[in-house]
Formats: structure tokens, C-alpha cells, sequence
């Protein structure tokens, strides 16, 4: 399913059309395979085209859903031993991208294919094989997934209905009880994030001192250590620079940085408000520096460096002058000779 503009939409009441659908076209009998992702640790990571499922959202599904047989035994079980299943930094290439001359071998038993860090989730693949039967499917509205998820997924929906009040009136109640559920972590994130979206949208920036308070609450609630939700940080990082406080969005702007949860496409956003704010601060010098080695990262572990270029040229150049960009050029070769150097060190 897509929105207006082609982006794909699925909330998990989306979800639910697509499963109904499935049911109305299978003959008696037939079958369908259902994939998605799977989230270990803090909750789901339920976002619009992510849905990551977890135990209690999957037998919830499963209780709705009586118009299907689930074929097969259902482990959920995950061993995060073996070197294949380690979870992989997300903006980092899987091993088999970064070592061309021992593909067969980094692929099989190394970098993580399977797990990847997403937000303070780690998700994998799953899928499912559902066979069709006469028992009766409920509608969204009566499917059996629990108060706090049925009014998560509702308050996203008409969020992403242009219907912000609507949504903040569903959220605000949940969020005392998602915050009492350390099992929930992820969701609260989640919700927390669309609440200071919505109170955005209604024009919460008028009162920037107020705002502010809002938000560094929700900082607040955030886990410790660099385990983030880069994508919420972003969020919170953009309408505090927006508001004029540039110390604090530079510091949540680096917070996101430092996640492992930041995709490679999203490091040449931050880093680029970064160096803004950073900019505006007077501390330009070394936030280039510190950024250099966001990009060197890039490079070693197998982004090409044209690619990181063209990247850099888009996102990050417009906010440099000439002399800056040549010293974010001499900084990002700097630190990537001197991990082309400690690797040599050790062969020797």
C-alpha cells in the first residue's frame, strides 16, 4: 500500500487490510508466506514500513487471524553466538561487501547478515506460512493486540493523517504507561517522537523555551551509553537548532552519530547539521575533525570513496566555505591512513 506521493505506508492496522486481503483472494486451502521483521530486546519497532514485530504483537496477530492456520512449530528463539547473527552496526556494509578477496568466508561467518541495531532493537528476518481455513479473521478494531498497542498504532495513523490533535489526544494518555514498561522502551521512544512532531505541526516553536522543556524531557527518558534511536534524536536535534538553541542541537545531532542505529545515508544528514551548529558555536575545527572520522568509518568498512564523496558534496559542502571543505578533505585522509596504517602494523 502507498500514500499519496508513492511512499510506503504500513502501520500494523495496515497490516491487518493486507492479511484480510490475502484471506479474500486464497482458495480454501491455500497458502501464503508473511515476512517481516522481528525485534529482540526493548518491544517492537513499529514504525510506518518497519514493523517489527515481537512476541506479543505476533500472538496477537496470531489470536486475530482464526481464517488461517500457521503451518510449522513458531521458535523465536535466536542465537546470537554464531558470528553470522552477530548484530551489525547499521550504516556498516555486511562483511561479504567489505572483503572482496575472502567473500565466500566473511559472508558465511562474518559481520552480522542477520541482526541489524535499529533504534535500541536489534531485528531480524521472519517469516510465516499461512494456510487459509473457514475460521474467522477479526477486523482491526476488534483484533485481540492489547490496549497499548491498539492505541499506539491508532495515534501514528492519524498522525500520519494530518490529524495531529487527534493523534496527541490517543498518545498523551499512553505515555505514562509505556513509560512504566521497561519491555516497552522502544514504543515509548517511538510515541515520544510523534507527540513532539505533532506539537510541532500545531506551532509548539512559538513558545521555544516551553518547547525545549518538551523535548529535553524526552531526552531525558532516552537510554544512557550510545545505544540510541538515531532516527528519533534526529527529530529533537533539528527543531532545537530550528529554535536557535544551537549548543543542544549539536550535541543530540552528535548523539545520533554515534549510534549504531544511524544508517550511512542518515551520518551525511547529521554530520552536516552538525558542523552548522557546531559552526555557530565557534567550534568548527574540531567538529570537522570529529566528523572525519565519522566518514573514514564509511571508508573502511567498504563504502566506495566516490560514493562517500558525491555524499559529502551534497549534504555536507553547503554548510563548509572553500578552506573547510579542503580541511574536512585532509582530516578524513589523516584518519583513514591511520587505519590503513594500524592494520599494516598488525601484518607486520
Amino acid at each position: 500500500q502507498r500514500r499519496p506521493g508513492g511512499a510506503a505506508v504500513l502501520t500494523l492496522a495496515e497490516v491487518f487490510e493486507v492479511l484480510h486481503e490475502a484471506h479474500r483472494v486464497l482458495r480454501p486451502g491455500g497458502a501464503a508466506v508473511l515476512t517481516t521483521e522481528y525485534a529482540l530486546g526493548d518491544g517492537g519497532y513499529l514504525l510506518p514500513g518497519v514493523n517489527a514485530w515481537d512476541a506479543e504483537v505476533l500472538e496477537g496477530v496470531r489470536r486475530s487471524f482464526g481464517g488461517f492456520e500457521w503451518l510449522g512449530p513458531c521458535d523465536l528463539s535466536f542465537d546470537t553466538t554464531h558470528p553470522a547473527n552477530a548484530p551489525r552496526v547499521r550504516r556498516h556494509l555486511p562483511a561479504g561487501r567489505q572483503q572482496p578477496h575472502a567473500r565466500r568466508f566473511a559472508e558465511a561467518f562474518r559481520g552480522g547478515h542477520v541482526g541489524v541495531l535499529l533504534g535500541v532493537s536489534v531485528c531480524v528476518p521472519i517469516a510465516f506460512v499461512l494456510r487459509k481455513t473457514e475460521g474467522r479473521n477479526l477486523t482491526w478494531s476488534e483484533a485481540e493486540v492489547g490496549d497499548e498497542l491498539r492505541a499506539y498504532t491508532d495515534g501514528v495513523g492519524r498522525f500520519l493523517a494530518d490529524r495531529e490533535a487527534e493523534a496527541l489526544a490517543v498518545l498523551e494518555p499512553l505515555d505514562g504507561a509505556l513509560a512504566a514498561r521497561p519491555e516497552r522502551r522502544q514504543m515509548a521512544l517511538h510515541a515520544g517522537r510523534y507527540m513532539i512532531d505533532a506539537h510541532a505541526r500545531l506551532g509548539a516553536q512559538r513558545q521555544p523555551k516551553v518547547f525545549r522543556q518538551r523535548i529535553e524531557a524526552y531526552l531525558e527518558r532516552c537510554p544512557t551509553g550510545e545505544l540510541q534511536d538515531a532516527d528519533c534524536l534526529d527529530l529533537c536535534a533539528y527543531l532545537l537548532g530550528e529554535m536557535g538553541f544551537h549548543d543542544a542541537s549539536a550535541e543530540v545531532s552528535r548523539r545520533c552519530l554515534r549510534s549504531p542505529s544511524a544508517s550511512a545515508d542518515h551520518v551525511y544528514d547529521l554530520a552536516g547539521r552538525f558542523l552548522r551548529y557546531e559552526k555557530r558555536a565557534g567550534r568548527l575545527r574540531p567538529a570537522i575533525d570529529e566528523v572525519a572520522g565519522y566518514l573514514a568509518d564509511l571508508l573502511w568498512t567498504g563504502y566506495p570513496g566516490d560514493e562517500v564523496r558525491r555524499r559529502v558534496a551534497e549534504a555536507i559542502d553547503p554548510e563548509l566555505g572553500r578552506r573547510e571543505r579542503a580541511r574536512l578533505r585532509a582530516a578524513v585522509g589523516a584518519a583513514w591512513r591511520e587505519v590503513a596504517s594500524d592494520l599494516a602494523g598488525r601484518w607486520r
